[in-house]
């Protein structure tokens, strides 16, 4: 029998909330709404990361999914053409489906075979997890500190090649200077 406790209470919701918002991802055809659904299941996933006192995790994702993927799939949606914008139904929403459906049925099978010794609730709390985020701030500017600089020096490339990509399309200039000669 479940414990009916504050831990399971948060747990259902927020597992509710990410679940039922990344369904809604799935099933939605408009674009804008199924990225306000993703957000809203990466905000699900932070609040389960909290509940696994997994502090510095639950910050990462925050910042770098509901914040900075999040941004950056905006943008892509926005400049999308007016055409493409509607997220039609495909023809491989079946095979998706039972794709889905077997995944979901091959992991309850999986956890009801398997005994997973897990910490829930309160004896969660009995662990010390009060200083993840300062143990990990020390080894990554201080051990690994040749290795966070150079994973930001890859991550700025990857920005200016991103954006050289895009701005290398000479169709847009000549749009633009088009519009501009027609004016005159």
């Amino acid at each position: 029998m479940i414990e009916v406790n504050i831990y399971n209470a948060a747990f259902l919701l927020f597992s509710m909330i990410t679940l039922l918002s990344a369904i809604g991802v799935a099933v939605i055809n408009s674009l804008m709404r199924s990225l306000f659904l993703l957000i809203i299941s990466f905000i699900g996933v932070a609040s389960l990361f909290v509940l696994l006192s997994a502090d510095f995790i639950a910050i990462a994702q925050l910042l770098i999914y509901a914040g900075s993927i999040s941004i950056l799939l905006l943008f892509a949606v926005m400049l999308t053409p007016e055409v493409s914008i509607n997220n039609q139904n495909s023809k491989y929403f079946l095979f998706a489906a039972l794709t889905g459906i077997l995944f979901t049925y091959i992991m309850f099978l999986f956890i009801s075979i398997f005994d997973i010794n897990q910490l829930t609730g309160l004896s969660l709390d009995k662990l010390n997890f009060s200083n993840t985020i300062d143990k990990i701030g020390t080894l990554l500017l201080g051990k690994y500190i040749i290795a966070f600089e150079l994973a930001s020096i890859l991550l700025l490339f990857a920005l200016i090649g991103a954006i050289s990509i895009v701005r290398s399309n000479e169709s847009d200039f000549n749009i633009v200077a088009t519009k501009i000669k027609g004016k005159k």
